[in-house]
């Protein structure tokens, strides 16, 4: 609190009779304190607003209240950041914004939208209680000097954030679901729906962990002798668990053909077990599986790589199989023609290592039948490769478009020794 003397020597002065006389005295006069005090106009810490994205309820808010001192500028004008207030602690994607009320009041209020802002009970809470705004002597009315005013800091701002419940992302690997050469039976190979989980969930348990069902998720609508699978993604980088149709169905004509088998994961699968009810994407209802249709599929019995002669591949056989098609009768089948295969490298084509090796009207093999004398004049780790192969038109006694044939493609590795 400021003080301030007046002091008078002498002052002349008349009494009630007339008689006229000096007198000295002093006049005092204090100045009112210069005070800043916060508080909130509702509850005590700023709240996510119910859009749930970040950003900040303003409707609750904090009002500043100056005694002594005036805000510097007109009503309902905002404060320079930086110059007349600085903050510290303000999450990432918030700014706050100083609301100049009245003479003696503002307002402290948040735009943008924080980039981190989630609450799980007993996990993830990026509300803080540390926010911190401090006033500059420029925010007022003649840049009084107030440096040795403690209340022109507050360091215990609090904003708390609003459960963010798990997104769960599904994504087809390869051809999921389809009848394959086995009746009833999905498509052999790596055919499974991936389901990952953001918002800072993991799925529980170990990799390669089998689910169980009525724990960690219940099913709709599977076909009769199925079964939907659930199993903790074999590598860590997936991070989530690939969902797969195991079994043999019942009844697999085209009339049996599903499209609403249904996946719903419970508060179990997740790492905490957290709140489920309002995450909308733990249930996938549209899973389909068709039967009686035309596919591919691929098996590789050996790796293909370079054997004991350097530069000379080996392995296999590729063994290929399908259903509700036929090959074409004898016992040609010839790259270009009834095949094709792309990646070869050095010049080098698939049919210079590789023949017909063994066919029926459903399966056949495209393998080594012996050394045709070709090599990979360049065979170190770094000439490693892979080729994708697909059956054209021609392979088929049926008129089929080899394009969109359901499993008509493979991607294989060569390995190098060196």
């Amino acid at each position: 609190m400021q003080k301030t003397v007046i002091k008078l020597k002498r002052i002349r002065t008349t009494d009630s009779v007339g008689a006229t006389f000096d007198k000295k005295f002093t006049i005092t006069i204090n100045n009112l304190a210069e005070t800043i005090s916060y508080a909130y106009n509702t509850g005590s810490k700023y709240v996510e607003a119910a859009a749930n994205d970040g950003s900040i309820d303003n409707t609750k808010f904090i009002t500043v209240t100056v005694a002594g001192l005036t805000f510097k500028g007109a009503n309902n004008s905002a404060l320079t950041f930086n110059t007349d207030y600085t903050v510290a602690n303000i999450p990432t994607g918030l700014t706050m914004v100083v609301t100049k009320f009245s003479a003696t009041t503002a307002k402290i209020t948040f735009t943008g939208r924080a980039t981190a802002h989630q609450k799980v009970a007993g996990g993830t809470d990026n509300s803080v209680a540390n926010v911190t705004v401090t006033f500059n002597s420029s925010a007022f009315a003649g840049s009084p000097n107030i440096s040795a005013l403690a209340t022109k800091t507050k360091n215990d701002i609090a904003i708390e954030y609003t459960y963010n419940p798990p997104v769960f992302t599904y994504s087809s690997v390869g051809n999921t679901f389809y009848e394959g050469s086995s009746a009833g039976q999905t498509l052999a190979g790596e055919n499974h729906i991936l389901v990952t989980v953001t918002g800072g969930f993991t799925f529980t348990g170990n990799n390669g962990d089998s689910y169980t069902k009525g724990t960690h998720f219940t099913t709709a609508n599977v076909p009769s002798g199925m079964q939907l699978k659930i199993q903790r993604a074999i590598t860590a980088v997936e991070n989530g668990v690939k969902l797969t149709l195991t079994g043999t169905a019942t009844a697999h004509a085209k009339a049996n053909n599903a499209n609403d088998i249904t996946v719903t994961f419970l508060s179990d699968a997740l790492t905490g077990s957290p709140d489920l009810s309002s995450a909308t994407t733990k249930t996938k209802n549209d899973i389909f599986i068709k039967f009686d249709e035309p596919t591919v599929s691929f098996q590789l019995v050996n790796r293909f790589r370079e054997g004991a002669t350097a530069g000379l591949i080996d392995g296999g056989p590729l063994q290929i199989k399908i259903a509700n098609l036929t090959f074409i009768d004898g016992n040609t089948f010839t790259e270009g023609t009834h095949y094709e295969v792309t990646g070869f490298t050095q010049g080098k084509r698939f049919s210079d290592f590789y023949d017909l090796v063994g066919k029926t009207s459903k399966i056949l093999n495209l393998g080594n039948a012996g050394d045709k004398g070709n090599r990979f004049a360049n065979h170190g780790t770094a000439d490693n490769f892979s080729f994708t192969l697909k059956l054209k038109a021609a392979a088929f006694k049926e008129t089929v478009d080899a394009a969109t044939l359901i499993g008509n493609s493979v991607t294989v590795p060569v390995t190098f020794r060196d």
